[in-house]
């Protein structure tokens, strides 16, 4: 239950973004498709038509040597009406003879006067016209036989369309008009004067075809596709969101969940001393942080540094540590401060400034505050952020020290570029002691090394009297470990003098 508040506190706008783009994505492709299914249907209408006109011509090319022409009867108009209503391109057929009879196939009944104005303008054995007959538009087609003979042929345009678009099918307040040459020569529907409507036009040849359909099919359309993607763009959305909650996330923890941790104050400051091996007192201490979960408890450093360092929260924990441990000067007299690679590589704000800041909070001198660079990252030297951050760290009079020396990435290249002031040796080397006086040729060469280069050695991780004992016959005096005290909240006691 705890694990699915979590995944909706930190992924319901994850959540809403995924659902919002599943149905943009569903609702974008649907108007694709939806312009190129009428765009389709348009081209088909149109490459039909194309060839049902040539279709025609053959047709009535063909007919005219079998029809009868010497006379006008009953029979006659029988036989042609029989020819077109078995023909698949011709409604009605009409002969004008040499004597200048009109014989036809039905109740189109033209006069000569009407069809001599389709001939005369056009020229050729074949001639394409369109005519209005009824209110409503033909495509007539006339072939000339001879000098006086003529074969008309009124095609089937209207009922293909009516083919092409049922009415079951047609959108309410649509409409398509074919035209050829310009006019009309086939129409359904009728759309509404006052609404928006989409329009689509396509033309080939002489051949053109408009079609007009109102934006509220459209919407009609979408709002289906809407109600069919919901169920699944919810749970699509659901069984996503942890997965990008998880990626987003490092370690297990995500971004906002640390910022609210932070806010909450559930890291704190606790504090080792740095002591001298001989006396055993308290030169200095070391600043740490802690993370108390309100339902995972304690969880160690090791885990969640690298988390805070991943989305970029150190200097945000530093300063919530340093607000925590503030107004406490007399038990700070030195200070020791973690910085990671990334913190002293990043440009984005004055570092020097910004540990001015922390020393202000601390009511210390930069001189009583030594700024620890861990080892384990790996850090270009020669790059002008690195130098300029040091640069600003030496002259605002804090001193540097290595962090975890023998366990990361630059080794002696950082002794010689970085030039610290103090070198910590990490407690894996100082755990191999067993007694003082065996040998542990890594560690005394670390040892002489430092004393070459004029660098002060802290051992880190002391735990028995034998490792104390080892490091004072090696000079080293400068120790940390449980041998002398655990991480603690309050510092182990007032300082009287630096390290080194």
């Amino acid at each position: 239950m705890w694990q699915i508040k979590r995944n909706i506190q930190l992924g319901w706008k994850y959540f809403l973004l995924l659902l919002l783009s599943i149905i943009l994505f569903g609702v974008t492709i649907r108007t694709i498709n939806y312009n190129h299914h009428f765009n389709d249907k348009l081209t088909q209408v149109l490459q039909l038509f194309s060839s049902y006109s040539n279709f025609s011509i053959e047709e009535l090319t063909a007919l005219s040597t079998s029809l009868p022409w010497d006379k006008c009867d009953s029979a006659s108009r029988f036989e042609l009406k029989q020819i077109s209503e078995q023909s698949h391109y011709i409604d009605h057929l009409l002969t004008l003879n040499q004597n200048g009879e009109v014989c036809h196939s039905g109740d189109m009944d033209m006069s000569h006067s009407e069809l001599t104005t389709v001939i005369v303008p056009n020229e050729g054995p074949t001639r394409i016209a369109t005519i209005e007959y009824d209110q409503q538009p033909y495509l007539l087609i006339a072939t000339q036989l001879d000098d006086s003979r003529y074969l008309f042929g009124l095609s089937k345009c209207r009922k293909l369309l009516a083919l092409m678009f049922p009415e079951a099918n047609f959108p309410e307040g649509s409409s398509v008009t074919l035209t050829h040459q310009g006019d009309i020569i086939g129409a359904m529907g009728e759309t509404l004067s006052d609404s928006p409507t989409h329009y689509f036009d396509l033309a080939k040849n002489d051949l053109r075809i408009e079609l007009e359909i109102p934006e509220s099919h459209l919407l009609d359309t979408l709002l289906q596709t809407v109600n069919y993607l919901l169920p699944a763009s919810l749970f699509t959305a659901l069984a996503v969101t942890p997965i990008i909650v998880r990626f987003r996330s490092f370690r297990g923890q995500h971004l906002k969940e640390l910022l609210r941790t932070l806010r909450n104050k559930e890291f704190y400051p606790v504090f080792q001393p740095i002591v001298d091996g001989h006396s055993k007192q308290v030169l200095g201490h070391e600043l740490l942080a802690r993370w108390q979960h309100p339902k995972w408890g304690a969880i160690p450093p090791d885990h969640f540094i690298p988390i805070l360092a991943h989305h970029g929260q150190l200097d945000r924990l530093l300063l919530e540590l340093v607000s925590q441990c503030q107004n406490r000067p007399q038990q700070h007299q030195y200070l020791s401060i973690n910085l990671s690679g990334e913190q002293l590589t990043d440009n984005n704000r004055n570092l020097g400034e910004f540990l001015r800041e922390l020393c202000l909070q601390l009511g210390l001198d930069t001189h009583r505050v030594i700024i620890e660079i861990t080892e384990r990252d790996e850090l270009d030297f020669q790059s002008p952020g690195f130098q300029s951050n040091l640069n600003d760290i030496r002259q605002c009079g804090f001193k540097v020290a290595i962090d975890d020396f023998g366990t990361g990435h630059n080794g002696l290249t950082g002794l010689r570029q970085f030039q610290p002031d103090f070198l910590k040796v990490d407690k894996g080397f100082i755990q191999m002691i067993r007694h003082r006086d065996e040998t542990q040729p890594v560690l005394d060469s670390i040892f002489r090394l430092a004393q070459q280069l004029g660098i002060t050695v802290i051992a880190e991780g002391v735990e028995t009297e034998e490792q104390r004992q080892y490091l004072l016959s090696r000079d080293v005096v400068h120790m940390q470990g449980y041998l002398f005290g655990k991480p603690h909240r309050r510092p182990a006691q007032r300082l009287d003098r630096l390290p080194g």
